[in-house]
């Protein structure tokens, strides 16, 4: 249990750390792209407009002759990190260009033909050369004006594909300081997992201890009073009234209902310290089956329930007879307890023939079913899912976490399938059994 519980705790804390991490690694990345996004934009801008302070004459001389003058390109260059840029007239004819090769060239002319639709003032442009070599280009729109009249538009851009490879190796090396901070995240997890369990354990140990002690000591005490009241029931010197005598029947009620909770407390304060010890022998299934579905059928009878029992012919295991007996013991009365009048509690015994080494017992009712977010939690020990009515029926919550740690000692597995309104089926599965025909 404390295992589970501190391996959770390192789960709890390896994920909280490894999400700040991802997420300090993912912000890092982030700023330091969008810097390089600002910083080149800003550098590009500046660039546009100079070359539209520069190429005004021109833009005017065409805007008052109104024809198109002999368009001025630069091509065929190299642009790996330097500039370009495109002078289009307001009414969208290009006048002027210095251009990267042709290759890019058509790219960014292609985007340009359709920059008016985007509405936006920069792009980033990725393409890939006919050698796979990836080039990224980044392209603003600057408007020239002489005063209120628009004469045209300058496209500056720059091939920033060297800033986003040193970005994309950045990765590797914040990857590689998170996995190392992980590590180191995972050991300190460990650290703190295990100083957490430290008052957990203390704790723990006491609750367990005085769980014992008590009810050690109450056992004594309860059987002085149980005894006591049988003696002064049969005294014949001493005539009760109505009732006293009922009075004294409801005495004994409860101390058995108290008798019952000391020793369910017992068994599993017992079970916690490791010292229910089971005593496995080799028997037969069968009878035992047969004898507790007897024991039990007057309680069901009282209660208007059927009470059915099918199994196979002969079942030999290897386990602990009392603590089998007291399994079958707790999951028919549980049946017979939430089961109305009418009803069935049925309980079954089978085997597969391609695993001789299991055995299932089934005990099935049709009483009034288990919610399903109350399923995970039955076994759990004081756990009710209907106090006012599991107090009526004498129930006290520790019933199915018994039945769960005598199947679990027997290195088996017990489940229920419950549908509300229709019946609960508890299926018990047991290892280790020898099948005879």
């Amino acid at each position: 249990m404390f295992v589970k519980i501190q391996n959770k705790l390192k789960l709890v804390y390896a994920f909280s750390m490894a999400f700040l991490l991802i997420a300090f690694v993912t912000v890092i990345y982030a700023s330091f792209k969008w810097q390089v996004h600002v910083e080149r934009k800003k550098e590009i801008r500046v660039l546009a407009q100079q070359i539209a302070a520069e190429q005004m004459e021109l833009l005017k001389r065409d805007e008052a002759k109104n024809t198109l003058v002999n368009i001025e390109k630069e091509t065929d260059r190299d642009i790996s990190g330097q500039t370009f840029y495109y002078l289009y007239d307001a009414r969208g004819r290009e006048l002027k260009a210095d251009m990267p090769f042709p290759r890019l060239g058509e790219v960014v002319a292609r985007e340009i033909s359709v920059w008016s639709e985007t509405g936006k003032d920069v792009r980033i442009i990725d393409t890939q050369m006919g050698n796979g070599q990836k080039i990224t280009l980044m392209v603003v729109a600057q408007k020239v004006y002489d005063g209120p009249n628009l004469l045209g538009t300058v496209y500056a851009g720059r091939d920033v594909t060297g800033y986003y490879r040193v970005l994309e190796r950045m990765i590797v090396p914040l990857l590689g300081v998170s996995m190392l901070f992980l590590s180191l995240v995972l050991l300190v997890a460990r650290y703190f997992s295990a100083k957490a369990m430290i008052p957990i354990k203390a704790a723990y140990t006491r609750q367990r201890a005085f769980i014992a002690d008590a009810s050690h000591e109450l056992r004594t005490p309860l059987s002085i009073l149980m005894t006591a009241l049988e003696v002064l029931a049969t005294d014949r010197n001493t005539v009760f009234s109505p009732f006293a005598g009922q009075m004294i029947s409801d005495i004994k009620d409860e101390i058995r209902k108290m008798s019952k909770i000391v020793s369910n407390m017992l068994t599993l304060a017992r079970a916690d310290a490791g010292v229910n010890v089971l005593y496995k022998e080799e028997f037969d299934l069968v009878p035992v089956v047969k004898q507790v579905v007897r024991a039990m059928h007057p309680l069901a009878v009282s209660k208007g329930t059927g009470l059915r029992c099918r199994t196979p012919e002969r079942v030999l295991v290897y386990a602990d007879k009392e603590k089998l007996k007291q399994l079958l013991q707790i999951l028919i009365d549980n049946g017979i307890k939430y089961t109305p009048v009418e009803g069935t509690v049925e309980i079954s015994v089978d085997f597969s023939p391609k695993q001789a080494t299991a055995v299932t017992v089934t005990v099935r009712d049709t009483g009034i079913g288990i919610a399903e977010e109350h399923r995970k939690f039955i076994f759990e020990r004081f756990y009710r899912i209907d106090k006012v009515r599991s107090r009526k029926e004498g129930g006290t919550g520790l019933g199915l976490a018994i039945a769960r740690w005598i199947t679990e000692a027997h290195g088996g597995k017990i489940e229920v399938d419950s549908t509300p309104g229709q019946g609960s089926r508890f299926i018990v599965n047991l290892p280790a059994v020898k099948i005879v025909d």
